[in-house]
Formats: C-alpha cells, sequence, structure tokens
C-alpha cells in the first residue's frame, strides 16, 4: 500500500509520485542480484498461492 495525502493523492501530487517510487524501488530490492528463474518462481509460487486461504 502506498500512503496518500489527506484527501487523496491529487492533494498533493509530488508526494504521492515520491511515495510510489519508494514503494517501486523497496518491491524491485526483492529482485537485486536474483536471475529470471528466481522471478519466474517467484510469480509462480503468488499465483498459486492465491485462493489457497479461503475463509
Amino acid at each position: 500500500m502506498v500512503q496518500e495525502a489527506m484527501g487523496g493523492g491529487h492533494r498533493n501530487p509530488a508526494s504521492t509520485i515520491a511515495a510510489l517510487g519508494h514503494a517501486i524501488a523497496a518491491a524491485l530490492a526483492e529482485f537485486d542480484g536474483k536471475d529470471g528463474g528466481y522471478a519466474r518462481q517467484h510469480r509462480r509460487d503468488k499465483s498459486l498461492a492465491m485462493g489457497q486461504h479461503a475463509i
């Protein structure tokens, strides 16, 4: 989740863009130094896990 300015992202676009940039960088940092096989396996595992925990 990305924190928005009070009232929504349109109230302070620069802050929202910066927060989104930080969130994207943090998400991509997980893959630093990993090869394509790691990314494919991660995506596959994530997809297979969806729906596994029903309420």
